[in-house]
């Protein structure tokens, strides 16, 4: 029962980081974290900034169509529903690590090898501030 629990606890935090994330205030905080983490120059926001921010948009259109996935699914106990679901996750994970990938890249072509890797660490950072705020509630 106890693990039970911990499992309901674990879910419903990252119910909330998921709807918490989604919050503008949030998003901008992120911004001026990462900005702040990072120190970039003003040849290197220029470049960098609209390249996050169509990072992001990626992002949040993929996990907008994980939390439909997630809505839809009814715990259904027929097979092929159950097929559909975890096929559809699995699409969804694959998508959502192949635009990291790519902006990754880009993003080393634009601010380094060394900055890119602390932007990663910054969002990092970041996520787990948010659990810890979330956790404290």
């Amino acid at each position: 029962m106890k693990h039970f629990k911990a499992h309901i606890l674990v879910f419903c935090l990252f119910i909330s980081l998921i709807c918490f994330a989604q919050n503008p205030k949030v998003d901008q905080a992120r911004a001026n974290y990462i900005a702040q983490k990072l120190q970039l120059t003003e040849a290197e926001s220029q470049k960098f900034w609209p390249l996050y921010n169509e990072y992001v948009d990626k992002l949040k259109q993929i996990r907008k169509e994980r939390r439909k996935l997630f809505s839809q699914f009814q715990y259904s106990l027929n097979p092929a529903d159950a097929e559909e679901f975890t096929k559809k996750y699995i699409q969804l994970e694959n998508a959502e690590s192949l635009i990291k990938q790519e902006y990754i890249q880009k993003f080393r072509q634009v601010i380094g090898v060394i900055k890119t890797a602390h932007f990663i660490k910054a969002e990092e950072e970041f996520r787990l501030e948010l659990v810890k705020i979330l956790k404290s509630d």
